[in-house]
């Protein structure tokens, strides 16, 4: 494979956390939800998106946009960062890092690359930009978390380096 080189930003613009979140709506399956999903606004159900999923997206990555890059002693930054390959965007990361704990971390809350280009070698080069910005701010640890079913990412993550550390377990309760 050919490498590519791509860019990635931090987003501290409307306009691109906007388009940002249309790349990011246009590309999601199914089996990307797990229960942070579900415990916010995005997902109804395992495996059922929200219908009103792009505006969520929207209001989510735009309370980024002014976040610090790097949080104070005890606190936290939500940022979003655009993964472009000098024309075109072609991913999206939401991360937060916290400062708030025994060893400071980050939470690398979405990566999404478009489906036509997955594959070819950006999520790897995102992850990698991730960890020199984790070095960069001497943070720790880094977390996700990934829908039950979505096997071809926790393959992925698994071959970044990532460990499962934990079960998450949902119950429905009807009212």
């Amino acid at each position: 494979m050919v490498p590519i080189m791509i860019d990635i930003r931090w987003c501290h613009d409307a306009a691109r956390a906007r388009a940002l979140a249309s790349l990011f709506s246009d590309n999601l399956k199914s089996t990307y939800i797990s229960h942070s999903e579900l415990q916010g606004f995005r997902a109804l159900a395992p495996g059922r998106w929200a219908p009103d999923i792009s505006q969520v997206l929207k209001q989510e990555l735009l309370a980024r946009v002014g976040s610090a890059e790097d949080p104070a002693a005890n606190g936290l930054s939500m940022l979003a960062a655009g993964i472009s390959d000098g024309a075109d965007d072609v991913g999206v990361m939401l991360v937060t890092f916290s400062r708030a704990a025994a060893v400071p971390y980050c939470v690398l809350e979405d990566i999404v690359v478009r489906t036509a280009l997955r594959d070819k070698g950006y999520g790897r080069q995102a992850l990698d930009w991730l960890d020199g910005e984790c070095r960069r701010r001497a943070i720790g640890r880094v977390f996700l978390e990934s829908g039950i079913d979505n096997k071809r990412a926790h393959e992925f993550f698994e071959r970044d380096g990532f460990k499962p550390i934990s079960v998450v377990m949902m119950k429905s309760i009807d009212p």
